[in-house]
Formats: structure tokens, C-alpha cells, sequence
């Protein structure tokens, strides 16, 4: 679970991320991220929500720049979702980042 993260300033994000969403699935997704994601994601989306500074976070043999360039500078939001995944399942986490689009 996430902590120091706003759920309102997750919501602003997804809502730029994504303007054709239903108000009602953003805010689902929102507050899966703040449920769901590894608790040490936090500082960094906390900053980012915040400053709109992405910072890098490494973890084994990923870090949040590698992931967004393996996968064609995909969305900062995107680079968390796939880092949580990783840092849960090294294994299927490592596949979705390197999977084809």
C-alpha cells in the first residue's frame, strides 16, 4: 500500500494521462495504485504527483529510465505500474517490461 500519495493528485495525473477515460474508471484505477503498488514506490510517485519530477528508482536489474526506454518512453505512471510488477514477480514482472507492444 501506498502512503503520502494523494489520491486526488493520482486521479489529476490519470486524468491527463488518459482524457477519453470515464471518470469512474480513473478513479478505480487511482485507488487500486494507492492499494495495490509496493509501498516503496511511494516517495518517488508522491514527487512526482507533486513536483512533477521523475525520478529514476532502481530495483535488481531495472530502473524506472530503463523501463520507460525499453518501452519506447512510455508514461512515467506506466514505468511505476511496470517496476511494481517486477519488484512483486522478478520473473513475469521482467517479461511484461520486455514483452513487444
Amino acid at each position: 500500500m501506498l502512503k503520502n500519495v494523494s489520491l486526488d493528485l493520482l486521479v489529476n495525473a490519470l486524468r491527463n494521462e488518459h482524457p477519453f477515460w470515464a471518470p469512474d474508471a480513473i478513479q478505480q484505477e487511482a485507488e487500486q495504485y494507492l492499494a495495490l503498488w509496493d509501498e516503496s514506490l511511494s516517495d518517488v510517485l508522491s514527487e512526482y504527483l507533486r513536483q512533477g519530477y521523475e525520478a529514476d528508482l532502481r530495483h535488481g536489474e531495472f530502473s524506472l529510465n530503463l523501463i520507460k526506454a525499453l518501452r519506447n518512453n512510455c508514461s512515467y505512471l506506466c514505468a511505476l505500474g511496470l517496476m511494481d510488477s517486477y519488484i512483486k514477480d522478478p520473473l513475469q514482472g521482467k517479461a511484461l517490461i520486455l514483452r513487444r507492444q
